[in-house]
């Protein structure tokens, strides 16, 4: 469970900042 967490933290993250740094210069 630990590597499946890991990589679900990681992946949300990611998405998080990647969507953030799309989005910005967009709005």
């Amino acid at each position: 469970g630990r590597i499946l967490t890991g990589t679900m933290l990681g992946m949300v993250l990611a998405g998080g900042a990647y969507v953030s740094m799309v989005d910005e210069p967009i709005l």
